[in-house]
């Protein structure tokens, strides 16, 4: 998967140059360099890049490759081709019908109990869209992708569906109140409706590339265990490629390169057997070394308290969560006090980095800008081989 990425990265550095000089031929020797042993991979992540700033009903758009294309309705999605047939039929039937009709409800709700927390406790549980000042602070902490549904969400959801289901199952096996063939179906009947709760999630969040990622890993185990068994481990890689094949439409985006790109610095420093302070230091300079050269920016907040910031954002999605499950006053004024104290937290974070720095944003100016984007991608790649090297 590295490769694929390194293409891409390079890609877009030769594609957003717009200066006459010798800096394109950094990227470019690199490029060629890569792809004289990983030909096929590198060819991939450049054609990925490519797409990503073409627009497909005409090719007339190439002089406009600076921008990239981005959706109205969801602010950090990008603008891709029609869904595929079979995602087509699933979004006519009567579970996508439902799906969105949940997704009426939650918003409803959310909006109903806060009208500032109402809409981050609404994105952070089925995709929507934040306030505009709490998109700021989130960018200026480098913490965007909190407001995007992603594997946290999935995986919680997976864990408690498995309680729910398999439980009683299970005790009743144990108790011999049902036989072992009927055991076997029943599990087998729980592990479907699993499934398919899952897939109603992933339409509500609105089919997005990371909940496509999040959706596929649970789905792959679900039908690993019956498929496959001893259980088959699928690979990030295959998952990668699974994704381009069910969603080409979502594989040229800018979301679906920034959700693989973090996902590949915390696998990166996911070996520790404890999950140190270090670790998690590193893997956020990986991501935001990605940000650096994709949007020229840099949080130093998320750089030095993103070990504090991390449980954080899981006590704020699981406020969102209880709000959404158990609408009772008194859970709502907890979860009132929860987002009103952390977010005044956060704003004295931000205040005193741009009072120490001068601005909530650090960035390269704009003479230094493509050859800083250019260090700043050789930072993530040297700082990601080597882990990914010792972890074969």
């Amino acid at each position: 998967m590295l490769p694929i990425v390194i293409g891409q990265l390079l890609g877009f550095l030769i594609l957003i140059y717009k200066g006459q000089g010798l800096f394109l031929i950094f990227p470019s020797f690199l490029l060629l360099l890569l792809g004289q042993g990983k030909f096929r991979l590198v060819l991939i992540g450049l054609c990925w890049q490519v797409f990503s700033f073409l627009e497909f009903s005409s090719l007339s758009s190439l002089p406009k490759l600076h921008l990239p294309r981005c959706d109205s309705n969801f602010w950090f999605i990008c603008v891709s081709r029609e869904s595929p047939f079979w995602l087509e039929l699933i979004m006519s039937s009567t579970l996508a019908l439902q799906a969105e009709s949940f997704r009426n409800f939650l918003e409803s709700r959310f909006n109903s109990w806060n009208v500032e927390w109402g809409p981050l406790a609404y994105s952070m549980i089925a995709g929507g869209e934040a306030l505009h000042e709490t998109q700021r602070l989130y960018k200026n902490l480098g913490q965007v992708h909190v407001l995007v549904v992603s594997g946290s969400q999935f995986l919680w959801l997976s864990q408690t569906l498995n309680f729910l289901f398999h439980s009683p199952l299970n005790l009743a096996y144990t108790l011999t109140f049902i036989r072992s063939k009927a055991f076997q179906s029943l599990r087998l009947l729980c592990d479907g409706l699993v499934f398919l709760l899952l897939l109603a999630y992933l339409i509500v969040c609105g089919v997005t590339p990371p909940c496509q990622r999040a959706f596929l890993g649970k789905g792959q185990q679900l039908c690993g265990m019956w498929m496959f068994p001893p259980f088959l481990k699928v690979s990030w890689f295959q998952l990668f490629c699974l994704q381009m094949i069910l969603f080409p439409n979502s594989w040229f985006t800018m979301s679906n390169v920034l959700s693989w790109g973090a996902v590949l610095c915390l696998l990166a420093y996911s070996d520790d057997k404890v999950l140190s302070v270090s670790s998690i230091f590193y893997s956020s300079l990986a991501i935001q070394s990605l940000c650096l050269l994709w949007f020229n920016q840099l949080s130093v907040a998320s750089l030095l308290f993103s070990a504090i910031l991390a449980p954080i954002w899981v006590l704020l999605l699981f406020s969102s969560l209880l709000i959404a499950i158990f609408p009772h006053k008194i859970f709502l004024t907890f979860a009132t006090i929860i987002f009103s104290k952390t977010h005044l937290f956060l704003e004295k974070i931000d205040l005193v980095q741009a009072g120490i720095f001068g601005s909530s944003l650090l960035k390269f100016a704009d003479d230094f800008a493509f050859i800083g984007r250019f260090l700043a991608m050789l930072l993530f790649v040297f700082q990601i081989l080597p882990r990914v090297q010792s972890s074969k």
